[in-house]
């Protein structure tokens, strides 16, 4: 309790205590742990008292077994391009910081708690654990590094206030997982995240408020794909900055997902604004490739703020099955383009009997027509309909409203029954 020391291994028995006394203790080999097995540079079931810091240099595979019956470790640092340390015996807590400077670990599907920085310039291997990062109290540190990330099934909950960051570099290389990351607000602050690395992505990410009363707001830092989905919690912003961003899931909204005025492209596989949530939309073009499990594309129970954008049902290849369904009452421009002339977009209002674009209708490729056939179908702007598009149906009664109405020679309009009112023309003074 006196100085640094380097020692071959470390073992703290069932009953014993060490005083760690801010000392740092560096291991260089292995011994017997408290199990009575080889192969352990550390082993502690005891009691650590005061704080200890470790340096894992074993230049082979081994095990690292830290719990302790009474107190924790504080800083745990490996340190040497041959280990591959390993933790084993149940969970590991730090109460300090993480560091893999040189080699790996590998967390063998224990739980793990950090509470300070986890600075990964080796290999990290989540291998399905929980990770803590932080607590529901206390802010965690900045999770970085330019190593490789095996996250694998892995649940990390990481707790952001005022400091902390996901922020691993974009040298930084990602396996092919289906993690979680929630992102944990404690205030109201801002924090800045980076998804964008030299390999890989992020899966699945959730964002939700923690203690305080504050909506707490998550970053782009960069532009990024989500290879699984983003669900953003009541009292919590995911801003996608002025950043191109994907998700290759489901997107539900109960917080506020916003662009902060951006005009670059948004990709979601669906999108689904819930009662209370906002969709603040990117100026440019949202793309939904797919749909829900219940067969929506796009619901809005919330509030779309379109920012005069377009929402585009459909790229063109990505099939959808024989057809998808629309839940919005209003849009600005919409553009259809599905996997194939025959497949269809079905409008439907989210309350009332009206859909409504508050500007263009493209219909680039599929067939679009409202669920309802006795709907009103309003577009203020210009209706364009490709030689692979259809708009309506022949069994349509309801009233139809259009800026001007334009079809290419292979395209089809289905009138209503009732009442096509053309109220403008399009800029080369053509009504219909």
């Amino acid at each position: 309790n006196d100085a640094n020391r380097s020692i071959a291994s470390l073992t703290v028995n069932s009953g014993a205590t060490l005083l760690g006394e801010s000392v740092t203790l560096t291991i260089v080999s292995e011994g017997t742990s408290t199990e009575g097995t080889n192969g352990f540079a550390v082993g502690i079931d005891g009691i650590i008292s005061g704080n200890l810091d470790l340096e894992i240099q074993t230049p082979a595979a081994t095990n690292i077994d830290l719990k302790a019956t009474s107190g924790n470790v504080r800083h745990v640092t490996i340190n040497h391009a041959s280990c591959a340390a390993a933790i084993a015996g149940g969970f590991m807590t730090i109460t300090g910081n993480l560091t893999i400077t040189a080699g790996s670990l590998n967390t063998g599907g224990n739980d793990l708690t950090v509470a300070g920085h986890v600075t990964n310039n080796g290999t990290l291997t989540l291998n399905g654990s929980t990770v803590n990062l932080g607590s529901t109290s206390t802010e965690a540190g900045d999770f970085q590094g330019s190593g490789t990330f095996n996250l694998d099934t892995s649940t990390i909950n990481f707790h952001t206030a005022g400091g902390a960051n996901f922020i691993p570099s974009t040298s930084a290389n990602f396996d092919t997982n289906t993690s979680t990351l929630n992102l944990i607000g404690l205030n109201g602050s801002n924090r800045a995240h980076n998804f964008t690395f030299a390999s890989g992505n992020m899966h699945n990410i959730t964002t939700s408020r923690g203690a305080g009363t504050d909506t707490h707001t998550d970053t782009l830092n960069g532009n990024c794909t989500i290879t699984g989905n983003l669900t953003v919690g009541a009292n919590s912003n995911f801003s996608s900055g002025t950043r191109v961003f994907t998700v290759n899931g489901d997107v539900d909204v109960t917080g506020q997902l916003i662009s902060n005025g951006s005009n670059k492209p948004m990709t979601f596989k669906s999108l689904t604004i819930a009662s209370g949530g906002t969709y603040s939309a990117t100026s440019g073009t949202t793309t939904i490739t797919s749909e829900t499990s219940g067969g929506f594309a796009m619901v809005d129970q919330g509030t779309f703020t379109h920012n005069n954008g377009t929402v585009q049902i459909g790229d063109g290849s990505t099939a959808v099955g024989s057809g998808t369904h629309t839940k919005v009452d209003t849009f600005y421009n919409l553009t259809v383009n599905m996997s194939a002339s025959s497949v269809d977009a079905i409008l439907r209002p989210n309350s009332g009997s009206t859909v409504t674009v508050a500007n263009d209708l493209t219909v680039t490729q599929g067939e679009v027509y409202r669920n309802n056939v006795s709907d009103t179908l309003t577009v203020t702007g210009d209706v364009d309909i490709a030689a692979n598009g259809t708009l309506g149906r022949t069994n349509d009664t309801g009233a139809t409203n259009f800026g001007s109405l334009t079809i290419a020679s292979g395209g089809t309009y289905q009138a209503t029954s009732g009442t096509t009112t053309i109220t403008d023309e399009t800029s080369g003074g053509y009504g219909l």
